[in-house]
């Protein structure tokens, strides 16, 4: 649901979970991965993004696959690191899903530092209607300046302009922001979630998300965790061999993870987070 603020951006809730075909093991939405590069590096952040980290482009390969596991108007998240870092090889990315048929609606998490960019990445994916064309939402804390240092005041009203001229595609991102991606974070950044009423002793039940390495995982919070519970498998992998190992790592969340968040009165996150631990000997940093 939205909410209009003084602002001609609406802060808004990207998270609206498609209505899945069980007849069909195409997913409905996917988040792209490309690694956690980043022109910030901010404590909250939920995949250790920040300068010199890593970043793999996207081969005409792995959009090939990409579409063969996706249905054509599904929604695309995309995210990092920040986009606008690597915009031009993002914005070929785009235009080549539409070049295989993509219809949906993609969006881009950026942190809006390098406005200019974000804006010519929305230029370059102009929707035909409503579920088509790209959107974008800005990280809410660096918009706000919490925790992080704002956006330029220059760079702010570029964005502000031009989500004027341009209204339902910039949005503010919400502020239950996840911090699971970092090593230390489930003893210091698990965040909010109390006041977050679409998560709140809920896991997200995030889509799988695609890495350009051709990994694919099961939380798009731990992109940068190396554990065997969040591995689906690859892009070699089928749609519904894909859909079976998501609907396991699911189970998962149900029978353990949120009852055992329950009981301890902790979020599901930490809970999550330390099963991952217990798999994997370690929370490195990537």
């Amino acid at each position: 649901m939205s909410t209009r603020s003084a602002l001609p951006i609406l802060t808004r809730r990207p998270h609206e979970p498609p209505v899945e075909d069980p007849a069909d093991a195409r997913f409905p939405e996917v988040m792209l991965y490309f690694g956690n590069a980043c022109n910030r590096e901010c404590t909250f952040c939920c995949v250790d993004g920040r300068p010199g980290a890593s970043f793999r482009p996207f081969t005409a390969a792995s959009v090939r696959a990409i579409l063969a596991r996706i249905l054509p108007d599904a929604r695309i998240k995309l995210y990092g690191g920040e986009p606008t870092l690597h915009h031009r090889h993002l914005i070929d990315v785009v235009r080549a899903l539409r070049a295989g048929g993509y219809v949906g609606r993609l969006t881009i998490f950026s942190n809006g530092i390098q406005a200019r960019r974000l804006i010519e990445m929305l230029e370059a994916d102009p929707p035909t209607d409503r579920h088509s064309g790209s959107d974008a939402y800005l990280n809410h804390l660096i918009w706000l300046g919490r925790g992080a240092p704002p956006i330029p005041a220059g760079r702010r009203r570029a964005l502000l302009s031009w989500a004027a001229a341009h209204p339902g595609r910039l949005f503010l991102g919400h502020d239950d922001i996840l911090p699971v991606g970092g090593a230390e974070s489930e003893q210091t950044r698990v965040g909010a979630l109390s006041n977050a009423p679409n998560f709140a002793g809920r896991c997200a039940r995030c889509y799988p998300t695609f890495h350009s390495d051709g990994r694919v995982l099961a939380c798009a919070f731990a992109a940068e965790v190396r554990s065997p519970q969040y591995d689906l498998g690859t892009l070699a992998d089928s749609a519904a061999q894909i859909a079976a190992r998501r609907a396991r790592f699911l189970q998962f969340i149900d029978g353990v993870v949120e009852p055992e968040a329950a009981l301890h009165g902790t979020s599901p996150c930490r809970v999550c987070l330390t099963h991952a631990r217990t798999l994997s000997g370690t929370l490195r940093r990537h």
